[in-house]
């Protein structure tokens, strides 16, 4: 049987290196120069490729259960086992799995190696411009001389990737074939990507990195909580928390709603009453101090400028003079430090992106209800998941799915 895949990236390797396995004739038709691009660009280079953590709690979309659905058919232990039997040794970094060498070229090298292995076909530098279902599937498409020509398929997988990350190719393209297939598409928009808020302020912390606990409310509602190394910026907010957080802060911002994020700069201590003990215990062992030295050993100089800049107080008065309302106000902003967020950074900043093809479109098996023989995979589907290998795992599982149901 002839499969045509269309997208070389993780979802699609593994997709066309399963079919083969199972004794189809596989071609994959790539937009790039060659199979694989972003899998370099993932875990800043390193590819965390699986979590040992591993449950539908770290996904989004609109029906997440979808998500557990193919997991429980193909989970990260039958990932390790297949890229171990590539001859891929991994290593775990607290729970996330990466190649022993800490390169995701190592990744992409056993993949290509073994699309070669079973003479998987390789059309690179095509646009597929459309896609029709006959007898068989007529794939429409564009070379890199803009020359048109149809190759046709028994069985056919989109797998063509989102427009996130700005590895060249990745323009979203498949979304387009999706509709033009008359399938519903939930509108795409970045996730695990930096937020932006209009304060002025954060030009005078640009670059400042440091632990925090952050809260995501929307319209005043508590969605999310993360704590670990945030990146404070000229225009806002990044950082791994951040971006745990993005898929569900885009989400509301696209449906006009309010979007805030409150910063904990302190996550140690429980309360703002706790800050505020902390903070007068401080001044008494240390009365002599100016209130600018108060934060010394615990935040970076800017930030401490910063705090006391927003709650009206000097930075070169003593802190004994401070009233306990200043100590109050002054705890509250440490504890609960309120950012407004007016946006995300684009598609091309962004890791991945939240939303896609609806999931009820969808078979258990990844084939599309209303076109026998054609398969969707990996992020074009509405599943999107946090930092920690968890979208490679959705690309692999997606991809496992189905190849082996071809």
């Amino acid at each position: 049987m002839e499969v045509g895949i269309i997208g070389g990236g993780a979802s699609g390797i593994m997709t066309a290196i399963i079919a083969a396995r199972n004794g189809h004739h596989v071609t994959i038709l790539e937009h790039n120069n060659r199979i694989g691009k972003k899998i370099l660009a993932t875990g800043n280079g390193r590819c965390n490729f699986t979590n040992m953590d591993m449950n539908t709690s770290f996904y989004h979309g609109e029906d997440v259960t979808f998500a557990g659905k193919i997991l429980n058919q193909y989970n990260h232990l039958d990932t390790i086992r297949f890229f171990t039997e590539l001859g891929l040794y991994s290593k775990n970094k607290n729970g996330g799995l990466y190649p022993y060498c800490e390169q995701a070229s190592a990744v992409l090298d056993v993949l290509r190696m073994e699309a070669a292995r079973l003479h998987i076909h390789l059309i690179v530098e095509v646009h597929v411009t459309d896609i029709k279902k006959e007898d068989r599937f007529c794939v429409s498409c564009q070379d890199a001389k803009h020359n048109m020509k149809k190759l046709f398929f028994d069985k056919v997988v989109i797998a063509a990737g989102s427009q996130a990350s700005n590895v060249q190719g990745s323009d979203g393209s498949g979304y387009e074939l999706l509709k033009k297939l008359g399938l519903t598409v939930r509108k795409p928009l970045p996730a695990l990507v930096q937020l932006q808020s209009d304060e002025t302020y954060f030009k005078s912390v640009s670059g400042i990195r440091c632990d925090a606990r952050l809260k995501l409310l929307v319209d005043q509602q508590v969605i999310h909580n993360e704590r670990g190394e945030l990146q404070l910026t000229a225009y806002g907010i990044s950082g791994i928390p951040v971006f745990q957080l993005s898929s569900e802060a885009a989400r509301a911002l696209d449906e006009k709603k309010e979007v805030r994020v409150v910063i904990d700069f302190m996550p140690d201590l429980e309360s703002v009453d706790d800050m505020k003990l902390f903070l007068e215990n401080r001044i008494r062992q240390n009365p002599e101090k100016i209130c600018e030295e108060l934060f010394l050993g615990l935040f970076h100089k800017n930030i401490g400028q910063l705090l006391l800049k927003l709650c009206g107080i000097r930075g070169n008065v003593k802190s004994i003079s401070l009233t306990p309302e200043q100590c109050t106000d002054l705890s509250k902003r440490i504890k609960q430090f309120d950012v407004p967020i007016s946006a995300t950074n684009p598609f091309d900043q962004a890791q991945t992106c939240s939303g896609g093809l609806k999931t009820s479109e969808l078979s258990e098996t990844l084939e599309v209800k209303k076109i026998k023989g054609l398969y969707v995979t990996g992020e074009l589907i509405d599943i999107d998941g946090a930092c920690g290998g968890y979208n490679l795992q959705w690309a692999w599982s997606s991809g496992m799915v189905a190849g082996n149901q071809i």
